[in-house]
C-alpha cells in the first residue's frame, strides 16, 4: 500500500501526499502573493486544453537561450515554480532533464509526456 504522508527523519514533519504528488509545504500559511498565484494557475489549468506558447513565454524561452546557450545538451534543470510548466516542457523537448514543481497541484493534472 503507498504512504499518504513522508515524514522528515531531521525534522519529524509530516507532509501530504495528493494523488502521489508530495506536498513540502503548508499551503494554509503562505503569503497572500502566493495564494493569488495559485488562484491564478488554478483557473489557468481549467482553460487549458491544448498546449500552444503565447508570445509572451515565447519571449522567455528567448531569454533563456541567451543566457543558457548550450541548453539542447542534455542539462538536469530544475524547473521551481513551474506555473503553466511551458519552460518546462520546452526544455524537455530539446532533449533535457527536467524537475519541476510548484505550489498549484492543478497544473500537474495534464500530465505532459514530451518525447525528444
Amino acid at each position: 500500500m503507498l504512504s499518504s504522508s513522508l515524514l522528515c527523519e531531521q525534522c519529524r514533519g509530516k507532509y501530504k501526499i495528493i494523488k502521489g504528488v508530495p506536498i513540502l509545504t503548508n499551503l494554509k500559511n503562505l503569503g497572500e502573493h502566493y495564494q493569488r498565484q495559485i488562484l491564478y494557475f488554478k483557473e489557468e489549468s481549467k482553460k487549458a486544453s491544448s498546449y500552444f506558447l503565447e508570445e509572451w513565454q515565447k519571449s522567455y524561452i528567448r531569454r533563456f537561450d541567451e543566457f543558457i546557450p548550450n541548453s539542447k545538451n542534455g542539462m538536469v534543470v530544475a524547473d521551481i515554480g513551474t506555473g503553466s510548466g511551458y519552460m518546462a516542457i520546452e526544455l524537455a523537448k530539446r532533449g533535457n532533464t527536467v524537475l519541476a514543481c510548484d505550489l498549484n497541484l492543478s497544473g500537474f493534472k495534464f500530465k505532459w509526456v514530451v518525447k525528444a
